[in-house]
Parts: C-alpha cells; sequence; structure tokens
C-alpha cells in the first residue's frame, strides 16, 4: 500500500497516500471513514476566508 505518511494527532489521522483512496486506509487505521467524509463536507461548505489586500 503507497502510504508516505501517517500522522495521528489530536485532530485526527492526517494521511499523505498515493494511489490509494484515503478513506480505506482511514478504515484500516480504525477511522471512522463516515465521519471523515463528514468532516470533509462541512469543510469544503465552510466559508474560506478572502485574502487580505496588500494595499
Amino acid at each position: 500500500m503507497p502510504v508516505l505518511a501517517i500522522d495521528a494527532g489530536t485532530t485526527g489521522v492526517t494521511a499523505l497516500v498515493v494511489g490509494e483512496d484515503f478513506l480505506s486506509i482511514a478504515a484500516i487505521r480504525g477511522v471512522d471513514p463516515e465521519l471523515l467524509a463528514r468532516k470533509a463536507a462541512e469543510r469544503k461548505a465552510a466559508p474560506q476566508p478572502r485574502p487580505r489586500s496588500m494595499w
């Protein structure tokens, strides 16, 4: 399995994965894939901060 790095920290599991589905890696690591998908959708739906102009 081509996993380059997995970090299990306080915010959950972060994986740098090449050529594999992230959720399958998360399931192997014991993380609920539905929770990860829900969190990803929440982050995507949240308003992104606009970059401040330098001028």
